[in-house]
Parts: C-alpha cells; structure tokens; sequence
C-alpha cells in the first residue's frame, strides 16, 4: 500500500453533503450562506487518491479535538472567494455568519476533485475537514481509501485488515 485514508463520503458519490458556510469578513448572499460540496477525512486522504496540494498543508494526526480547528478548501472554492489572493490563513465556518459554529482556519488548497452536479452549489467547490475534529460533526459511514501499485491485488488483504480490527463491520462495493 502507498498510501491509505478515509472519507465520510466517497468521490461522485449521490450523497455529498451540501454544507452551508460563512467567510470571515465577507457578507454572505441574499440566502444568508455560501454552499459547498463537504466531507471529513483522514490524512493521507489526498495522496490516496492522487489529488495533488495546490498550496498550504494536508491534514495531520495533530488535527485533533484538542487543536485549533482548521479546514482546507478546494481549488475552485479559493479561486471563486479569494480570486488572486492566498485563502491560506482565512476563516471559514460552517453556517450563517452569525452563527454558533466555531471559526475553522484554511491550512491547505487541493485540487479540485469533480462532483456529483447540483444546481445549487459549483461543480467542484468544496471543502474538507479532518476526521479527528468536532467541525467533522457525526459520520454514520467511512469509505477507505487505498492507493497501490498497478495490478497489486489489495481486495483480499484489506478484507482481512479490516476483519481483524472489528469483525461486526460490514464491507461492501
């Protein structure tokens, strides 16, 4: 394996959550909030799944309950709200700007990773939060992540892993 992690929800997957959000300092829409696609993952998430960092950091096992909570965005969502500007360092939250969730700081841009289309949020605008923090919120689901090299049989032995940690979890797709 060369690299593994873990998602709340996979790539083109039907259910990515559309995730409301507030910018430190900039007036939100008519709505009240920006929109974008969002999921928590693991570190090593982006390696796993090829998707190159743009600018900043990646996700640590540092980025726990007990650190400042942090956030990196998409490509697409650094373009769009800080056009020719470094995101890096910004504040983002989920919700209204006036809401009750803490604010989350940019540590890193990715690529951007196509999404499953939906009129109300940009194709690729999204962002990601790590696992290991309360802005992640409950996830009922985990979808591993596993990058190998080519023609490398991985199925079996991620099975067994995976029995091993916890014989009552289902695996499935």
């Amino acid at each position: 394996v060369a690299a593994a992690g873990a998602t709340s929800t996979p790539p083109f997957y039907a259910g990515t959550e559309a995730a409301p959000f507030a910018i430190d300092g900039s007036p939100a829409p008519a709505r009240g909030f920006f929109l974008a696609h969002s999921r928590a993952v693991t570190p090593h998430y982006f390696e796993a799944l090829g998707i190159p960092l743009v600018a900043g950091r990646s996700f640590t096992d540092a980025d726990s309950a007990a650190s400042l909570p942090v956030v990196i965005v998409s490509q697409s969502l650094a373009e769009r709200y800080w056009p020719g500007r470094n995101p890096i360092g910004r504040r983002v939250k989920r919700g209204r700007l006036d809401g009750p969730a803490p604010w989350m700081e940019i540590v890193g841009v990715a690529g951007n990773l196509r999404e499953n289309p939906d009129d109300d949020i940009p194709g690729t605008d999204a962002w990601y939060l790590p696992y290991g923090q309360p802005t992640a919120g409950p996830i009922s689901e985990l979808t591993y992540v596993v990058k190998t090299p080519q023609g490398t049989p991985i199925i079996p032995s991620v099975r067994d892993a995976v029995a091993q940690s916890d014989p009552d979890v289902p695996i499935f797709d």
